[in-house]
């Protein structure tokens, strides 16, 4: 062992008599090999199977789960294995089983040119899209959906080639660049010159005059820098939240608490993986590719009617 970490750099002696590979890659690629071999011969509920399919949810293991799939004469056990699980991470929770009958519901409305898991995954992303605080602007990058569609694709200026949906994005981005803006003290200005002349797609008198009026009431946060002002602020955006449920049916505050958001978080990473290893190469028949992409991303009582 020693030759070996001395002459070829492959080990590297982390401990007296404890060795690992010297790159990751090594390490990854031989735990792959292992687990393909042990489980060559099914069945799945074999012990080697349900410790990997633990370990989805960790991101050390994303490159162990790739190798894997490619490695397998068919990944057909693993994939349904590796999607039940997934939505079992979610399944306990009634909240977020609602938010994700929401989504399904969202995405059924709006006439698309799109796969219906990527419309899904769209509204999946921008309800929960996190904005930062490094940019003037923040723009939610619906990831998911260009994986399970390529033609879902933004162009420069930020468009999809769909009203309904490039509608939903502007108002979700508005809102939370507002949500920024208040408190950083940065102002409303892109929201002013840039909201009412966009949403003029969306031709409907009565949704125009409440957003006129709206605009009316846009506060001066320059004026703004102290709590006693911020209800007039969180009153405004209230009302363009009620504005954005009541015309377009988004924008709804979950309010999830820590262990949700957690939740959320690894469903999304999870689901991100599973796209990663179907898009991988790897050998799955055609009915297990169709049933795990046609129920991504759905509440559990649809998945079970499917």
């Amino acid at each position: 062992m020693k030759s070996i970490e001395a002459q070829h750099g492959l080990l590297v002696e982390r401990a007296q008599k404890i060795y690992s590979f010297s790159h990751l890659t090594f390490q990854e690629y031989f735990t792959a090999l292992k687990i393909v071999i042990n489980c060559n011969s099914y069945p799945p509920e074999q012990q080697t199977w349900q410790i990997l399919i633990s370990k989805i949810t960790d991101k050390r293991w994303r490159e162990v789960f790739l190798l894997v799939v490619e490695m397998l004469p068919s990944a057909d056990f693993l994939l349904i294995f590796i999607k039940q699980h997934i939505d079992g991470i979610v399944a306990t929770d009634e909240k977020l089983q609602q938010f994700l009958s929401w989504i399904n519901q969202k995405s059924c409305s709006v006439p698309v040119p799109f796969k219906k898991n990527a419309v899904r995954a769209f509204y999946f992303d921008v309800s929960l899209g996190d904005p930062g605080y490094d940019s003037e602007e923040f723009y939610i990058s619906p990831k998911l959906s260009f994986k399970l569609d390529s033609n879902f694709e933004f162009s420069d200026e930020h468009e999809l080639n769909s009203v309904d949906l490039e509608l939903d994005y502007y108002w979700y981005n508005k809102l939370k660049n507002i949500l920024i803006n208040t408190f950083i003290n940065r102002g409303f200005y892109s929201f002013k010159f840039g909201f009412f002349t966009h949403i003029n797609y969306d031709f409907n008198r009565e949704k125009l005059l409440s957003l006129e009026e709206l605009e009316k009431d846009i506060p001066d946060l320059t004026k703004i820098n102290d709590l006693s002002n911020e209800a007039i602020v969180n009153n405004w955006t209230d009302k363009l939240r009620n504005l954005m449920i009541k015309y377009r049916k988004i924008g709804y505050n979950w309010q999830f608490n820590e262990e949700q958001n957690k939740l959320l978080e690894k469903y999304s990473d999870a689901n991100e993986l599973l796209i990663d290893c179907l898009n991988s190469g790897c050998k799955v028949s055609p009915n297990v590719r169709d049933e795990i992409e046609q129920t991504l991303l759905l509440p559990i009582s649809e998945i079970n009617q499917s």
